[in-house]
């Protein structure tokens, strides 16, 4: 869906990593606090918000580990996604 390797928690999306760079969703709350952060940006698609929870972009080479941090904080506290029966084909 988003051209890379997408990583879930309890169904929902973390983070999505591809070449071009690191996707972290964060929240609505936390978005302007990362988008202040260097090499930020908003995630956009066909040139509108991928997601409206607060889905930031940033340059590989960032700091990894605080952006997680972020996505996780946020994540933790969405309800789990019930799992769909896989479809047939």
């Amino acid at each position: 869906m988003f051209g890379g390797l997408t990583f879930l928690l309890s169904g929902n999306m973390l983070c999505c990593i591809s070449e071009k760079g690191l996707m972290a969703q964060v929240g609505a709350a936390a978005e302007p606090a990362a988008l202040a952060k260097p090499h930020a940006a908003p995630c956009l698609g066909a040139g509108r918000r991928v997601h409206p929870g607060g889905a930031t972009r940033v340059a590989c080479g960032c700091e990894l580990e605080g952006w997680l941090g972020l996505a996780l904080a946020y994540v933790e506290q969405l309800p789990p996604k019930k799992a769909k029966p896989p479809r047939r084909r």
